[in-house]
């Protein structure tokens, strides 16, 4: 009889407790504990691959963040600085400076971000590892498709935007053979006989190490086939040894090529010789005289020079840093 009394006691009591929300102190400091996260901001670190050479505007993650309320988001510092920036309501990250997006140069991107509700702040990290890609795959437009199904060595004819293009984002370009002031002197251009192979010496060499990617000539005759690219580290008269296959079949006037993942290097300071095989544009500048080694026919070692004021119209793009 007396167990019953105490068990009846035992229960009112526990119902007393719980309608009144009773606890002890570990329930207190668990309470406490609550409340400071929900006067807190909370914030994920951001990791994220992204392909280099994106466009800018780019969406490239999302800062996830929770607070009180409606968030802010800002960012403080970049590595980088201007490579990108957030929106400040969503925490969308999105490429600003594209350029900036150069894995030869900045293979990692971050930022720190600041994350704020109405009375709190917390910090959090994005960091973005480029991915190395193909950077002249990037920057073509028109004649991309027939770059990406090419063979590695052939010459793809580009348009003369994808060209310039090439020239202006490609890292550390050098123009050779031919100056832009030489090529796009206000002069007549001449028909150069055909069947020759020279070499401008104009001070426009291929520097130490580099890769030749790009070129450019005048032509006088259409759909002639055979113009090779050739390359010397030696000397201006040679030996010169073909850079890729020959060149697509002409069409009359400037025209334009980039050639397929091109792997071997200048060993030393290097000169750039043109096969073409038929008529080539020529330049009379008196100006700005030209001397050039040349030989008839499909050469590889040039035994005359001469010293006048032609300037054979061809050109190549050059740089130092193999980004394909």
């Amino acid at each position: 009889m007396n167990s019953v009394v105490k068990f009846a006691k035992f229960f009112a009591l526990t119902v007393l407790c719980t309608t009144l929300s009773c606890g002890n102190d570990d329930d207190n400091d668990n309470n406490n504990d609550d409340n400071e996260m929900n006067n807190s901001v909370m914030t994920n670190d951001l990791v994220a691959s992204v392909d280099e050479n994106p466009t800018a505007g780019q969406s490239i993650g999302n800062l996830r963040a929770i607070g009180d309320g409606d968030l802010t988001f800002s960012i403080t510092s970049q590595n980088i600085p201007g490579a990108i920036r957030i929106d400040s309501s969503s925490g969308e990250l999105i490429v600003d400076d594209a350029s900036l997006f150069d894995f030869e140069t900045n293979p990692i991107i971050s930022a720190t971000i600041s994350v704020e509700d109405a009375s709190n702040t917390n910090t959090a990290t994005a960091t973005f590892n480029l991915n190395d890609v193909d950077d002249i795959a990037s920057f073509l437009s028109t004649s991309k498709d027939m770059y990406n199904t090419a063979a590695d060595g052939d010459w793809i004819t580009i348009t003369e935007a994808e060209y310039n293009n090439l020239a202006r984002r490609i890292n550390d370009v050098d123009k050779i053979a031919t100056s832009d002031a030489r090529y796009d002197f206000n002069a007549n251009i001449i028909r150069g006989t055909g069947d020759f192979t020279v070499s401008n010496d104009n001070g426009q060499n291929i520097p130490s190490s580099s890769y030749v990617f790009a070129f450019k000539y005048n032509a006088q005759d259409a759909d002639i086939e055979g113009s090779k690219v050739l390359v010397s580290d030696t000397a201006i008269a040679g030996t010169y040894v073909q850079l890729g296959g020959t060149l697509p079949k002409s069409v009359i006037g400037d025209q334009y090529f980039v050639i397929k993942k091109n792997t071997s290097a200048t060993t030393a300071e290097g000169f750039l010789a043109f096969h073409f095989a038929s008529n080539i544009g020529v330049k009379n500048i008196t100006s700005m005289p030209n001397q050039y080694a040349f030989e008839r026919g499909d050469a590889t070692n040039l035994t005359e020079t001469f010293n006048d004021n032609a300037t054979f119209l061809y050109q190549g793009l050059s740089t130092t840093q193999k980004q394909w």
